[in-house]
């Protein structure tokens, strides 16, 4: 049993972890008019999705997989920019393993859209995995690691959307892929939205550095 002089730092510490994201959420209100007014949601959105640089080759390493992230993949007619990248990196790496990860909700159409994509192109069945049980980035990143078991220093490469692509590194990170980011679907027309994603990514990042669900407050690469 510790002394008693540990116990009341020990429990002042786990409150402050019950209250982190409380006082997060209490921020987050005040924090987005700030964004508003000011009118920096297109800057911190651009801090976002540039924060990785365009993907090269520039390894002789193989590449065990590629990751690509869901998100509101389901119902769309055309594969979209990330399945698209996904399927020309697995015709470029026939050994890699090709990851499909989706939001629970949508997983299960989108999940066997993907695959039908990835097979119309050529994509061999035993190479394609899909995970469909995750319900934000920290599990995308978790379940795809219980899924690939991948080996330590093994080369993944990640697509997801640029804005989005720092939380999702750190993520991935963090539940042990060594990772290459490859963005896409960049924002490229200043609109409202820019503050509302400005203001859940930069509270996403540091709850997830809060919680251990990313490696770095603001990952790069």
């Amino acid at each position: 049993m510790p002394p008693p002089e540990f116990e009341k730092p020990r429990r002042k510490f786990a409150k402050a972890k019950l209250l982190a994201p409380i006082i997060l959420i209490l921020m987050a209100g005040s924090f987005g008019v700030w964004l508003e007014r000011l009118a920096i949601g297109e800057f911190v959105v651009d801090i976002l999705q540039t924060r990785f640089p365009e993907w090269r080759n520039n390894s002789n390493q193989p590449v065990a997989g590629v990751i690509v992230l869901g998100g509101t993949f389901s119902g769309q007619k055309s594969p979209g920019a990330r399945v698209q990248v996904a399927i020309q990196l697995a015709q470029r790496f026939p050994s890699a393993r090709v990851v499909f990860s989706g939001m629970e909700e949508t997983a299960g159409a989108a999940g066997a859209d993907a695959a039908q994509m990835f097979m119309a192109a050529g994509i061999s069945p035993d190479r394609i995995m899909i995970e469909g049980r995750s319900s934000n980035t920290a599990e995308n990143a978790a379940f795809a690691q219980i899924l690939v078991q991948p080996d330590k220093g093994s080369r993944w490469i990640l697509v997801t959307s640029a804005f989005h692509m720092p939380r999702a590194v750190g993520a991935f990170r963090a539940a042990g892929f060594s990772i290459e980011a490859y963005p896409v679907e960049y924002i490229l027309t200043p609109s409202a939205r820019d503050a509302s994603i400005a203001l859940k990514e930069t509270i996403a990042l540091a709850y997830y550095r809060l919680t251990g669900r990313s490696d770095a407050l603001l990952p790069g690469p």
